[in-house]
C-alpha cells in the first residue's frame, strides 16, 4: 500500500487573502474537491477520514477552509462571507487544480457546502456530490438566528456562532431552484436517513439537468456521526464516482 501524501497549500485570493487547503494525493488521479458546511472546517471527520478512504481507492482530494483563524490575518472570517464569496473562492480552488493538471474534478459539498459548489463555475466541475445539502434555509426559524447589530447575527446551535447579516440576506434573495436548474453535470444527492433533508435531496435530483441519483443513509443524522454511517456515505460516494471516470 502506498504511503499517504498530504500537503498543506495556500490558494491565492483577491485582496492579499488566501484559501487554506490540504491536498491528499497528486494531480494525476481524479480529484475530489471537499467543501464543508456553515461554521464547518476541512478536518471534520467526514473530510479528514474521507480523504484517506478515497486515497486508498485511487482518488486524490483537496479539502478547503472557507474561513479560518490565521496568525497573519490573511484568511477569511465567517462574518465577512456569503454563499457568493464561497463560490468565488471555490472557483479559485478549481482553477488551481486545473492549472496543475487535474483532468477530472468532482465537487463534494456537505450541508451549506452544497449550494456553495452549485454557485461555482460548473465548467470547472465534472460532477457534483451533495452530502445532506441545504436548500432555502430559514436563518431565523431553522438556525435560531438573532440580530446582534446591523451587521451581525448569532446562530444558536448549542454553541453560538456569529455570522454576517449579508450571509442571511444573500441566501434569502437567491433563487435556489434556478441555481440548480442551470447545472447540466451529473449529480449524486445523499441524504441522512434520520435527518430532515430527504425532500431537499429529491428536489435537487429533480432540478438538475444532468443525470442524477438519490441515496439515503439509514440511521444517519446530518453529520453522519452514527456508527457505520460514515462508512456507508463513503461507499455510496465511491460507487458513484467510479461510474463517472
Amino acid at each position: 500500500m502506498s504511503k499517504l501524501i498530504e500537503k498543506s497549500i495556500r490558494i491565492q485570493l483577491p485582496g492579499d487573502k488566501y484559501l487554506p487547503a490540504i491536498l491528499c494525493g497528486n494531480f494525476k488521479r481524479p480529484i475530489i474537491l471537499m467543501v464543508h458546511g456553515l461554521t464547518g472546517h476541512m478536518n471534520e471527520h467526514i473530510f479528514f477520514n474521507g480523504a484517506r478512504y478515497f486515497d486508498k481507492h485511487g482518488f486524490s482530494s483537496l479539502r478547503v477552509n472557507l474561513y479560518s483563524n490565521s496568525e497573519d490575518n490573511r484568511t477569511r472570517c465567517l462574518t465577512d462571507c456569503t454563499l457568493k464569496t464561497h463560490a468565488e473562492d471555490i472557483n479559485r480552488a478549481l482553477q488551481y487544480l486545473r492549472r496543475h493538471g487535474a483532468r477530472k474534478i468532482h465537487a463534494v459539498g456537505h450541508s451549506f457546502g452544497g449550494p456553495s459548489i452549485m454557485l461555482a463555475d460548473q465548467n470547472l466541475i465534472d460532477g457534483y456530490v451533495l452530502w445532506d445539502s441545504s436548500y432555502e434555509p430559514n436563518f431565523i426559524k431553522s438556525f435560531g438566528a438573532k440580530p446582534l447589530s446591523r451587521r451581525l447575527m448569532k446562530i444558536n446551535w448549542g454553541v453560538g456562532f456569529i455570522v454576517g447579516r449579508k450571509m442571511k440576506d444573500f441566501s434569502e434573495k437567491l433563487d435556489w431552484d434556478e441555481m440548480a436548474r442551470k447545472i447540466k453535470k451529473p449529480l449524486l444527492a445523499i441524504y441522512a436517513g434520520k435527518g430532515i433533508l430527504k425532500n431537499t435531496a429529491q428536489t435537487y435530483t429533480n432540478l438538475f439537468k444532468g443525470p442524477s441519483e438519490l441515496v439515503g443513509i439509514p440511521g444517519a443524522t446530518h453529520c453522519f456521526d452514527e456508527p457505520g454511517t460514515e462508512e456507508k456515505l463513503f461507499t455510496e460516494t465511491l460507487k458513484w464516482l467510479k461510474k463517472q471516470i
